[in-house]
């Protein structure tokens, strides 16, 4: 329930955001869009196996007979914002929580920024940090399933404890 748009609005509304939190949210998304303007979004050639029927499900544009949320169809709240996934988790949603409840958003970019600021949401696309694409499973076990992607593992995971021991 909570990978729904539904379950999205009441974890966000319940969830707090602390003032003196440092949040960060590595973003993945391993899908791009159809062609000849298709507004669905389809899984690359490289996504594991696993994932590609939820992903193919979570990249297909629709229209909803009513709105899934309160606020639907402003702003980042459209269908064409939402279809681009990991495989599990849209790529919008796993930025910060901003379907409901105050969460504030310090923006984007985590790589190349110097000094963080407590209290609200610093995100960013790991394919920024490391230039190729991962999908849901790729950040923690992609070593398993993808033998090449040791080494842009290791590179993301010493960069991001070497970002947290400067805190």
């Amino acid at each position: 329930f909570d990978l729904t748009l539904q379950g999205c609005f009441e974890a966000n509304r319940l969830v707090k955001t602390f003032p003196n939190t440092y949040y960060f949210s590595y973003v993945t998304a391993q899908t791009n869009p159809g062609w000849f303007g298709d507004k669905s979004h389809y899984p690359e050639l490289f996504m594991n196996p696993a994932l590609l029927i939820s992903a193919a499900y979570i990249g297909r544009a629709r229209e909803f007979d009513k709105p899934p949320i309160p606020g639907w169809g402003d702003g980042d709240l459209v269908i064409e914002k939402w279809v681009e996934n990991d495989g599990l988790v849209s790529e919008i949603s796993q930025r910060y929580p901003f379907t409901e409840g105050d969460h504030p958003v310090i923006g984007p970019g985590i790589h190349d920024r110097n000094r963080f600021e407590p209290g609200g949401w610093h995100w960013e696309k790991v394919e920024a940090q490391n230039g190729r694409s991962w999908d849901h499973g790729d950040i923690v076990f992609g070593i398993f399933s993808q033998p090449s992607l040791i080494g842009k593992q290791k590179k993301f995971y010493k960069f991001l404890y070497k970002r947290l021991a400067d805190l």
